[in-house]
């Protein structure tokens, strides 16, 4: 809580809201999905166990605190504009903390990596913006694309108006331009994010834009996260639940559609398996080697159920860092005057 508060901090001296209210925290044990929790107005409540790591949950809060700042866009369906809110918070839970000194830049680019892991990896990555909303809950391949494709498409606005200002302008002016907005009453929509890229990057950013509504692939420059970073690729495992994703959000949960061959069938899964528990997904998709935990009704006998949801290897981007360049240099320098 020093950290977070910390990092309040250095959130209203770069947000600059009008009105400051203090962010509470709420905190409570959760055994079946810890580290997750739901952002409130100017609140947050996290989830925890005795498996939680701080560092990662360290990012959590700063992510939840961004939307408190940033705001939502109005005028289509939550889900079908959440690129904005969820990309912009997890953009920035990773660079406002590196820019005031409270991450390393290990830690930022392990948080970036996840993010890219997940999302170049993500079979439906190609899914258009406006099928999101109806498809937000059936599939976490799904769920996560406002977080990861729209972090990665603003990283790329970022590096697209640093070069076309000279290093002058970046993505803080167009979000606080977004944000400034909704403080003076006027719309916060789609088309208000086309006025501020249209002032910066001309038609070239609208392009951009509709190709990322569109799920076109997104693919910052190497050079996109500063000078500490360059781009990389891997070979990655495609996240692979192994049977129909629809099944984990019905209350029943019997299992249905088993894949052939996958390592939820070599793991021993069988259709018409029950799956007691809630089974979160959403981070182990980020995480090559991170194991899905089911427990598992058949037969009358209940019993445990754990593999690797991997499928084929595919090449995914990853970022590494860049030998002899200093600590300090790393984040990307704020383009506006946090004294303002």
């Amino acid at each position: 809580m020093r950290w977070t508060e910390q990092l309040y901090n250095y959130y209203l001296d770069f947000f600059r809201p009008d009105h400051v209210e203090p962010f509470a925290v709420l905190l409570r044990r959760n055994p079946i999905n810890a580290g997750g929790g739901v952002e409130m107005g100017n609140s947050f409540i996290g989830t925890f166990d005795t498996h939680t790591r701080v560092d990662p949950f360290k990012l959590t809060l700063a992510h939840e605190m961004v939307p408190t700042f940033v705001g939502n866009l109005g005028g289509s369906p939550g889900e079908d504009a959440s690129w904005y809110a969820e990309g912009a918070a997890v953009y920035y839970e990773r660079l406002l903390p590196l820019r005031a000194g409270l991450i390393s830049a290990d830690e930022f680019v392990h948080n970036l990596n996840s993010t890219a892991a997940r999302y170049y990896t993500d079979a439906l990555n190609h899914t258009p913006n406006s099928e999101i909303a109806a498809n937000f809950w059936a599939d976490t391949r799904i769920r996560v694309l406002p977080y990861d494709r729209g972090s990665l498409y603003l990283s790329v606005v970022d590096s697209r108006v640093r070069a076309a200002s000279g290093g002058k302008r970046s993505l803080d002016n167009l979000i606080l331009a977004m944000i400034g907005r909704k403080r003076g009453g006027l719309a916060m929509d789609q088309a208000a994010w086309r006025a501020v890229l249209t002032k910066e990057l001309g038609s070239s950013g609208i392009y951009e834009f509709d190709a990322m509504l569109r799920g076109d692939p997104v693919l910052p420059a190497s050079s996109a996260f500063g000078p500490c970073f360059r781009r990389t690729a891997k070979m990655l495992r495609r996240y692979e639940l192994g049977f129909e994703p629809k099944v984990l959000i019905e209350p029943a949960r019997i299992v249905r559609g088993l894949i052939p061959g996958s390592a939820a069938e070599r793991a021993g899964l069988r259709n018409g398996d029950h799956i007691l528990k809630p089974v979160p997904q959403d981070g182990i998709q980020g995480d090559q080697t991170a194991l899905l935990h089911l427990e598992i009704l058949r037969d009358g006998k209940q019993f445990p159920l754990d593999y690797l949801p991997r499928g084929e290897t595919v090449e995914a981007y990853q970022w590494e860092r860049v030998p002899g360049i200093p600590e300090t240099a790393c984040a990307l320098p704020a383009t506006i005057d946090a004294r303002r």
